[in-house]
C-alpha cells in the first residue's frame, strides 16, 4: 500500500479544499445570478403585461360601454349584444392566455417548439387593431401566407400585433397612409417585412427602435419594440428596422419555419 508522508499530504489536502472553496463560490455566484436574472425577467415580464393587456381591456371597456347605451335605448338588438359579449368573452380568453404566459415564464415551463400557423396567427393579430385604425390605411399582404413557423403561438401573435399596430400609427403622418407586408421562406427560414409609409427618419431618429422606453409617440412608453425584439430571439429569430428612402420604416422579422420532427424508424430502434 501506497502512503504518503504529511509533508506530502498537506499541499495536495489544500489544493483539494482550494478547489471545493472555489466550487461553492462559483455555485453561489451562479445562483446569485440567476436571482438576478428572475429579478430582471420579472420587471420585463411586468412592462409586458401592462402594455399587452391595454389592448383586451380597451376592446372590453368599449363593448361594455356599448351594452350600456342599449340599455338606455328604447330596444335592445340582439345581434349587436350578442356581438358585444363575443368581443367580452374573447377580450377576456387573451387576458387569461397573456397571464398564463407570464406564469409560464416564472415557472419556466413555456415551450417555444410548437407548429405556429402564419396565416391563423396573423389574421389574430391584425384582428385586435381597433377598426378605426385598420380603417384608415391601406393595408395589403403578399407572399407565402400558408407558412408555418416554429414557436409560441400567443408570442407570434404579439410580435404581429405591435408591429402592425405600430406601423399603421406610423403611416397616418403620411398624405396616403399605407402599410404592406411581404412573406418569403427560404432555407428554412420566414421573412415577415411591414412596411409603412411615413415621414422621412434620419440616422439619430432611427436610434429609437434600438432603445427601449424611449418612443417619438406623445401617448407611448416605448415598449412594443422592446418586446418584439425580445420575442423574436427568444424563438430563434430577430427583428431589424430600416429608415425607407421615400419614408417611413421597414421593419423585417426573421423566424424559423415550422418542420416535422424526424421519426425514428422501427429498425433504427434496434
Amino acid at each position: 500500500i501506497y502512503t504518503l508522508s504529511l509533508h506530502d499530504a498537506l499541499p495536495i489536502l489544500a489544493s483539494f479544499l482550494q478547489e471545493k472553496k472555489t466550487a461553492s463560490q462559483m455555485t453561489a455566484m451562479r445562483e446569485r445570478m440567476e436571482g438576478l436574472q428572475k429579478v430582471s425577467l420579472i420587471g420585463q415580464l411586468s412592462s409586458m403585461i401592462a402594455h399587452e393587456l391595454s389592448q383586451p381591456v380597451a376592446a372590453m371597456r368599449y363593448f361594455c360601454s356599448a351594452q350600456r347605451a342599449m340599455l338606455r335605448g328604447s330596444s335592445i338588438d340582439p345581434v349587436r349584444l350578442s356581438r358585444s359579449v363575443d368581443g367580452i368573452q374573447k377580450g377576456l380568453e387573451r387576458t387569461t392566455a397573456i397571464i398564463d404566459k407570464v406564469r409560464g415564464y416564472i415557472r419556466g415551463s413555456n415551450s417555444r417548439n410548437e407548429q405556429v400557423p402564419f396565416d391563423r396567427t396573423f389574421a389574430e393579430a391584425v384582428g385586435g387593431i381597433r377598426k378605426d385604425l385598420r380603417d384608415s390605411v391601406k393595408f395589403h399582404v403578399e407572399g407565402d401566407m400558408h407558412v408555418s413557423l416554429r414557436g409560441d403561438p400567443l408570442e407570434m401573435e404579439l410580435i404581429f400585433y405591435n408591429l402592425i399596430k405600430n406601423a399603421m400609427e406610423a403611416a397616418l403622418e403620411a398624405p396616403d397612409p399605407r402599410v404592406e407586408v411581404a412573406v418569403s421562406v427560404s432555407s428554412g427560414r420566414c421573412t415577415i417585412s411591414v412596411s409603412n409609409s411615413g415621414v422621412f427618419m434620419d440616422e439619430s431618429q432611427m436610434r429609437v427602435f434600438e432603445t427601449p422606453m424611449v418612443t417619438t409617440k406623445t401617448d407611448g412608453h416605448g415598449l412594443g419594440v422592446s418586446i418584439v425584439r425580445s420575442l423574436a430571439e427568444g424563438q430563434g429569430g430577430h427583428v431589424q428596422f430600416k429608415a425607407r428612402a421615400e419614408g417611413g420604416v421597414t421593419a423585417t422579422v426573421v423566424m424559423n419555419v415550422w418542420t416535422e420532427p424526424e421519426r425514428l424508424s422501427p429498425s433504427s430502434d434496434r
